[in-house]
């Protein structure tokens, strides 16, 4: 389970649609990721977002869906990506 090797003491330098960004901890979620990427952003829902991630701690590479988490190192990269439904 993630939440255990969580740690807020300490900052994680990500890196999102290629800009670093300091996160509290070792663990994202999605929702935060896409505050990241897009800050300026107001909730819509017919806005979709895709959150893909390498160099995670865990796993190497792959997908964040909302309500999920990852657990992340120094330099774990995101790239995330909004379109509209059709």
């Amino acid at each position: 389970m993630l939440t255990e090797h969580v740690s807020a003491n300490h900052n994680t330098e990500i890196v999102v649609n290629g800009r670093p960004r300091n996160v509290a901890g070792n663990v994202v979620s999605f929702e935060q990721v896409v505050e990241l990427a897009f800050p300026d952003d107001a909730p819509n829902p017919d806005r979709i977002y895709t959150v893909a991630f390498r160099h995670g701690a865990r796993k190497s590479e792959g997908t964040l869906v909302a309500g999920h988490f990852v657990e992340v190192k120094s330099g774990t990269q995101f790239d995330v990506v909004k379109s509209n439904k059709s």
